[in-house]
């Protein structure tokens, strides 16, 4: 398959993520076939992609008065997945954007996939599910690949195209191509956890939190910042502190216990950096205690 063959592309799953691939689709001259499982979200596809469509029209096609007239044209929802698949006979790409459950995404591809002419591609926008285990379940792994773009989609240009061992170089090529034509910025990375951004997005956060819990003066006055240079308000920093990084992402650090009620997430932590920060309200229980503590009002 040659990319002046793929005219249509069916996106499953319209939530932010999907609406927003929708648009830049768009945007590319396909034909769009859309569907979600949840009726909200099928109800709210329309206003969002307007939104997502006036965006692009007053940013890249100012002059063209009709473009979200004519890229909304282009635009179909489905209310069933029976409808759904019917559509994908016709379509020579299926772009999977559901939630991020590995099991889940194998069992709806499974169904759907063999639904798709001989030839056709599915990509998938997980930021970190394996994409193989994913290809092996849709029954054509030679042609899956990932395709996680960044959000918002249609505004930003990256797209981490991610190839697993049984891609072929045919189908990571024109995946490439299609992607460039509609405007986007592809790079390959790997199918390993994270792929290339998460796995590195993800140590520079922690990093930044466990500077947090060290404790310090985070930027009062150090060095005197430019005129009109505003500084950023201490509940801010203050609020995101050792218990919260401990409860929304167990099992990333070594010594993060993964019970979110044993003694090292307790209220009553012993150590005394934890309490020392506790006693500034730097203990990430918001930022209205913080703001109570700095008043000298207490908590």
């Amino acid at each position: 398959m040659k990319r002046s063959d793929v005219k249509r592309v069916a996106v499953m799953g319209l939530g932010k993520m999907g609406v927003d691939w929708v648009a830049n689709l768009l945007e590319g001259g396909y034909e769009v076939i859309g569907f979600d499982a949840l009726p909200a979200a099928r109800e709210r596809a329309p206003g969002a992609l307007a939104k997502g469509l006036g965006w692009i029209a007053k940013k890249r096609h100012p002059e063209e008065s009709d473009f979200v007239d004519n890229a909304t044209a282009r635009f179909s929802v489905v209310d069933s997945e029976d409808a759904f698949a019917a559509e994908l006979e016709s379509c020579q790409v299926l772009l999977e954007v559901i939630f991020e459950d590995l099991d889940l995404k194998c069992e709806v591809l499974a169904r759907v996939v063999p639904r798709l002419p001989e030839g056709g591609m599915v990509w998938t926008n997980t930021s970190s599910l394996s994409v193989h285990t994913m290809g092996v379940a849709s029954g054509r792994p030679e042609l899956f690949v990932g395709t996680h773009g960044m959000n918002p989609v249609y505004q930003m240009p990256a797209v981490e195209v991610v190839r697993h061992r049984d891609l072929a170089e045919a189908t990571l090529a024109l995946t490439v191509e299609i992607l460039e034509g509609i405007g986007k910025s592809p790079f390959v990375a790997s199918d390993v956890s994270g792929f290339w951004v998460n796995k590195h997005l993800v140590p520079f956060m922690l990093e930044a939190m466990r500077a947090l819990e060290r404790g310090g003066d985070h930027g009062r006055g150090r060095r005197r910042r430019p005129q009109g240079q505003s500084r950023p308000p201490a509940g801010r920093v203050q609020a995101v502190g050792f218990h919260r990084r401990r409860h929304h992402v167990p099992g990333v650090v070594g010594d993060v216990p993964a019970d979110p009620g044993s003694p090292a997430l307790s209220t009553r932590d012993p150590r005394p950096d934890v309490q020392e920060r506790r006693a500034r309200g730097q203990d990430g229980q918001g930022f209205l205690r913080v703001g109570r503590l700095q008043a000298g009002r207490g908590a």
